[in-house]
């Protein structure tokens, strides 16, 4: 499928200033459910959360050259680098990501942005890690301090349990298998860790306009709209459980921020926490 962010990147990631006050409500809706379930892991006590990640290398960022391991091994690569030599994009060892973890203090969370983009969320939310499957825009997600990977959400190179939480932030309707995105997101997730999914709800009068006219827009016109429930369904059949939501944006002013309430199928934006028991 054509990734319409490879050559767009830039003009993707100047959207978010150009409508701050609609990243701004989106955001807040986030917060409103991020923020408690927060407060509400710390109270789990954490099992068998340790990754046993091998010394074989995870690929940080990648062209179609495909970088030398050896010369990898060699570059001494840290953690929120990106290297370039000699037009080919280095490596991220395993070894250099499990250090990274296990040198966290033990009151901080493991968290994993699937679909990470450019890195706007994930850097206002303190996300450290994501994975995105545009070389361009996981560029610019490293530049802003977050562990990049290049990868797909249906496929995440890493260990079992090895998070305390993932996310998608609007991506899921970029991705061609959400179930199977789901089932890896839970995977990846430790027991009584949590997801948290924000998406462009088709049941809204926003994001029924959206549907009918997407092959207008470079970004969306390839893109899979999903209703609340439809998102609860598929989160159901990967594991999750206990669900919340939010939803904001509810009408076109975007020249004011706009509050968020509880429910989905008003606003545009729907976010939905749901729990790994």
């Amino acid at each position: 499928m054509e990734n319409p962010f490879e050559e767009n990147a830039l003009d993707y990631d100047k959207w978010y200033d150009e409508n701050e006050f609609v990243f701004e409500s989106e955001l807040a809706a986030i917060l409103y459910l991020f923020k408690k379930a927060k407060r509400k892991i710390k109270a789990i006590p954490i099992e068998n959360a340790k990754s046993n990640l091998e010394s074989s290398h995870i690929i940080y960022v990648k062209d179609n050259l495909k970088s030398n391991q050896e010369e990898s091994e060699k570059s001494n690569l840290k953690p929120n680098q990106f290297v370039e030599n000699r037009n080919n994009l280095s490596l991220m060892q395993r070894g250099d990501y499990l250090n990274m973890s296990e040198n966290k203090n033990e009151n901080l969370m493991d968290g994993l942005e699937i679909g990470v983009g450019s890195g706007r969320f994930a850097t206002a939310l303190g996300i450290e890690t994501g994975i995105d499957p545009s070389l361009s825009m996981i560029k610019i997600a490293a530049d802003r301090g977050i562990n990049s990977f290049e990868g797909v959400a249906e496929s995440l190179p890493f260990d079992d349990s090895l998070f305390d939480y993932t996310t998608f932030f609007t991506s899921i309707c970029f991705i061609e298998n959400p179930l199977k995105a789901f089932q890896e997101s839970f995977r990846v997730t430790r027991k009584g860790g949590f997801i948290l999914v924000s998406f462009l709800d088709r049941s809204s009068n926003m994001g029924k306009y959206l549907s009918e006219h997407k092959q207008n827009d470079k970004y969306y016109k390839s893109a899979t709209f999903y209703n609340g429930q439809e998102i609860i369904s598929l989160l159901k059949i990967a594991g999750y459980d206990f669900f919340t939501s939010r939803q904001t944006i509810f009408n076109m002013d975007i020249s004011e921020f706009q509050k968020n309430r509880h429910g989905l199928g008003e606003g545009i934006y729907g976010v939905i926490l749901g729990w790994k028991k």
